[in-house]
């Protein structure tokens, strides 16, 4: 029988990370597909290798613990990746350059990765000091080239990534976007999961 934590980790994989859509913000199913079927196949065979590698560890413990196996997985063992790849992989056009985008295309696709990040689990911030065009390059030049674990979106953990770097510090803000940033949706949680919910440092 599926346990409840379980069950939970399957519906992400189905579905994606549950995130809060902020008042004021676009519409994110005019950048997300939903239901998706692409994304379901590569989030459950990614779920299902993570649970696998965590199991496999888990049973070479003398005192079994998940969170444990689950970090060492994460950290270590999972294959490593970037977030174009893995945008890539959903479908999401990741330009090379700003050159290839007309003025009036930069918005929408600074947004729909914005919303396709989200729905991974990972989750920007600190993006005040940027311009539309000024985010969209940091991304594309920096942040979505960076190695990482290739993990499905799970309730186990949630990313945040800042875009407050050295090179920012002082600099005023230019727009109120971060009020309108996506926020992982935590409702499904209990106190004990809340607790032990991994949170990835980030990676600015």
């Amino acid at each position: 029988m599926i346990d409840k934590k379980q069950a939970l980790r399957n519906q992400f994989a189905i579905n994606g990370a549950p995130f809060i859509t902020q008042v004021g913000a676009p519409n994110p199913y005019l950048y997300i597909k939903a239901p998706d079927d692409l994304a379901a196949e590569i989030f459950t065979r990614k779920t299902t290798a993570r649970e696998n590698g965590i199991a496999d560890l888990m049973s070479k413990m003398a005192n079994p613990d998940r969170m444990t196996a689950a970090i060492r997985w994460d950290c270590d063992l999972s294959p490593r990746t970037t977030n174009k790849k893995q945008l890539t992989e959903l479908g999401v056009t990741v330009p090379e350059s700003l050159e290839t985008l007309e003025d009036n295309q930069i918005h929408a696709t600074l947004w729909r990765i914005i919303y396709n990040l989200a729905r991974m689990g990972i989750f920007l911030s600190e993006t005040n000091t940027y311009t539309d065009r000024d985010l969209l390059n940091f991304l594309i030049t920096r942040v979505l080239l960076d190695e990482i674990p290739d993990l499905p979106p799970t309730p186990d953990l949630s990313e945040f990534i800042s875009a407050h770097t050295s090179e920012r510090v002082g600099l005023d803000e230019v727009v109120e976007r971060d009020q309108l940033l996506p926020r992982p949706d935590r409702s499904h949680l209990t106190l004990d999961d809340f607790l032990n919910t991994k949170i990835v440092p980030s990676k600015s």
